[in-house]
């Protein structure tokens, strides 16, 4: 059996490729990964970032046994993202509704939230910070949507000093998914010129001022079970760029109306053969 001694490392993202061949053990303290062992690994890649050891690794290789763990900083999953133009000063007629919903959160919020007909489901994350508070309600300028649902979800966000990242699981390889990423909302005036991008693959957005709202819709074919968004830095002022709220859509798989109505055609003609 080969051993990695003590391998510590914080995860951006990582994943393994996994077969019969071999097994490993992990264990998850927050966003620390302790890699215990590894035993009999024939394919094996973790990607992470700002790794370390408390010891030197002794990577051992025989006929039977291999281990080994690779340090990258790169995308765990890169299909490239194609970034739309931003929406400044988004409201509730602004989240998109195509496809299936495969993925919906409402960032570091308390409560789920119904927007445009689409449930943002409240959660701690993605992203390893978070606040909840009155961020956009209570600050100065335009700190309404018109919308209480959207309000609401703005005044939470989760967020990475410096940035970060965050997997979307799950997914359908060669269908056709989009994102949509509410940006930080936050009207105080410490903040509400903070800038953010977002990226997968080698597309990044245009920036989002976190005063304005913002939001960004970003299309990809997926590539894996997964795709990584990376949480950017914006240009100018920024230095915590985050999420307010976050949905994926599978736009391969129709809108049940569009379902109902090719169904319904189908079934019309097959009867007007009939007759």
């Amino acid at each position: 059996m080969a051993t990695v001694p003590d391998l510590r490392a914080e995860v951006v993202s990582g994943f393994f490729y996994k077969s019969n061949l071999w097994d490993y053990l992990l264990t998850f303290n927050g966003a620390i990964c302790y890699v215990l062992s590894i035993k009999r690994v024939r394919r094996n890649r973790l990607s992470i970032s700002r790794a370390f050891r408390n010891q030197n690794i002794d990577y051992k290789k025989t006929t039977k046994n291999l281990a080994i763990v690779l340090l990258t900083a790169g995308s765990a999953s890169a299909a490239t993202i194609s970034w739309d133009p931003v929406v400044v000063n988004t409201t509730a007629s602004d989240i998109i509704t195509a496809g299936a919903l495969h993925y919906s959160s409402n960032s570091a919020g308390s409560t789920d939230q119904t927007i445009n007909g689409v449930t943002f489901v409240a959660e701690a994350g993605p992203l390893p910070s978070n606040a909840n508070g009155t961020f956009y309600t209570t600050g100065g300028g335009v700190n309404t949507t018109g919308d209480l649902a959207l309000d609401t979800l703005l005044n939470s966000h989760s967020y990475a000093p410096g940035g970060g990242s965050f997997d979307i699981t799950g997914l359908t390889v060669g269908d056709s998914y989009q994102i949509q990423i509410i940006a930080v909302g936050d009207t105080r005036g410490c903040c509400l010129d903070r800038n953010q991008q977002f990226g997968g693959g080698t597309g990044i957005s245009d920036d989002l001022r976190r005063g304005d709202p913002s939001s960004v819709v970003g299309s990809f074919i997926a590539d894996g079970p997964f795709q990584t968004i990376n949480v950017l830095v914006g240009s100018g002022v920024s230095s915590d760029p985050g999420i307010s709220g976050v949905q994926v859509r599978n736009v391969s798989i129709p809108e049940p109306g569009t379902a109902l109505l090719s169904f319904a055609g189908l079934l019309g003609l097959a009867l007007r053969r009939r007759r």
